[in-house]
Parts: C-alpha cells; structure tokens; sequence
C-alpha cells in the first residue's frame, strides 16, 4: 500500500514537471462534480520556474532515501523533462548538476541518464550556455569510464533509438571490438554476460569481434557457456550471435554480409 502511495505521488511529479506540449482535462464526474474547479495558477514566469524547482529538489532527494526500484522510477521522470527544463536559464545549472550527480551514483541505471545527455546536446546544443554543456559531457564521460568493461556496459549495453537508428554498429562498438582482440582475456571475462544474459547490442559486438578474429579464438568458449546455461531454445536466438564470424552465420541456409538477421544456425566448434 504504501509503496503504490508512493508510485502515485512520483506520477503526480511527473505530470508536475511537464514544460514541453502538454494540456490538462478536468473529468466531468468525482469528487469535483457539480463544482467550480480553481486549479492554482502561477501569476508570473518567476512563480513558474520556483515551481519547477521544488518539485524537482524534492525528487532528488527522494533518491538518496527510498528503495533501488522506486529509485529507479525518480531517474526516469527526472530524465524524461530534463530537456524541457534545462533550456530554462533559470533551471540550466540545477537539471544539469543533477544529471552529473545521478552519473556518479553506481547502483541506479544509468541508460535514462545517457539517454537525456544525447538528447540534450543534440537537440538543445545552441540553446544552452559552455558551462552548461560542459557538465553534461563530464557526466557522460563519468558514465562511459576508460576500462573495458564499463565501456563495454555504455555502447553494447545501452540502446538509443535516436542515437542507435538503424543496424550499423557505432565506431565505439568497433574500436572495443579492437580493443577486445588485442587483449584476448577482456573480452574472455564478459563471455558469460553476453552469451547467456546477453547487452542490448551483443550482436554488433559480435559482429564486429568475429569480422577481425580470422582464427575463431572465442568459439568453444562461446559454445560451452551456451551449452551449459540451461536456457529454453525459444529463448536464445538473440544471444546464440554473439561472436559468430560472418561466414559461420547459417541464416535459412545463406551467408549473410552483416548483421540484418537474428536467427541462424550453428554446429558448435570443430574438434
């Protein structure tokens, strides 16, 4: 009960943060019925924008004292109006702080987060003063870190529809493909999450690792954690390509160039 108490009240903030193309409707029955309905409104910009921020001040407060889930849910709505309320001189430096705050916070999900930088210096770049921006991209980069895996966890794990359009993979995937090979152990430690729970874009990464590896070092590795992780076959179409060398790609009985196809067909290693 108090869990969906608390869901309400994060829907109401939300709604409550709302800067971009929306309209509001008031249902004609309930507990307003038969009632003139004075919604509060704000007499200046000033009123406004004081609105918006304790609204947000508050949600990011929440963080630091609910559990990961709901915590989660606050990231989200944060993220989701931050592009409406960072091109606000007033709100510029707050949203953004915050975004560079929720970067350096390991246990929450940073995908929204990486989302809401993408979109903002895409779309609002022009809008928004150096320091601003400069925030937003130390927050990305504290994100995307220098070591393998946690770069690895950024461009394979995290999927942006505008960023990700299409079925090319992006030359960070192709630079960690690289990186990858040099170094044949990174690449051993993160086999068993990208076969068996597998990262939203294992199979470019695959891809990318199989076009440069000429001499299969990965394919009894990836067969035998495939073997061994007990999944239903309905199940693992999508991560049986991770690391499949195009010419081993068996897709209805045809060799495919790239990456267009998920399902295929594969023997296992050679003996």
């Amino acid at each position: 009960k108090i869990e969906s108490r608390i869901l309400i009240a994060l829907k109401a903030c939300d709604t409550a943060l709302q800067s971009r193309y929306f309209s509001r409707m008031i249902a004609g029955d309930g507990p307003w019925a038969g009632r003139v309905f004075r919604p509060w409104m704000p007499k200046t910009y000033g009123e406004l924008f004081d609105y918006y921020k304790e609204v947000w001040t508050f949600l990011e407060k929440q963080i630091d004292v609910l559990p990961l889930n709901l915590k989660n849910n606050i990231v989200k709505i944060l993220t989701n109006n931050a592009r409406g309320l960072i091109t606000i001189k007033y709100l510029s430096k707050m949203v953004a702080e915050t975004i560079d705050k929720l970067s350096q916070k390991p246990e929450i999900d940073k995908g929204p987060i990486v989302d809401a930088i993408y979109s903002i210096i895409k779309f609002e770049k022009e809008k928004l003063e150096s320091n601003i921006i400069s925030i937003l991209e130390e927050a990305d980069k504290k994100i995307t870190g220098t070591d393998f895996h946690t770069k690895l966890q950024r461009y394979v794990g995290m999927y942006n529809m505008l960023r990700d359009l299409g079925n090319k993979s992006s030359p960070e995937i192709q630079e960690l493909a690289k990186e990858g090979i040099k170094n044949k152990n990174l690449i051993k430690k993160e086999l068993p999450i990208l076969v068996r729970s597998g990262l939203k874009k294992s199979y470019h990464f695959g891809y990318e690792v199989g076009k440069i590896d000429k001499n299969f070092v990965y394919h009894r590795d990836v067969y035998k954690i495939r073997t061994t992780t007990g999944k239903k076959k309905k199940e693992s179409n999508r991560n049986e390509i991770f690391h499949i060398h195009p010419d081993y790609q068996l897709i209805k009985g045809m060799r495919q160039p790239g990456p267009s196809k998920v399902t295929f067909s594969y023997p296992g290693p050679k003996p």
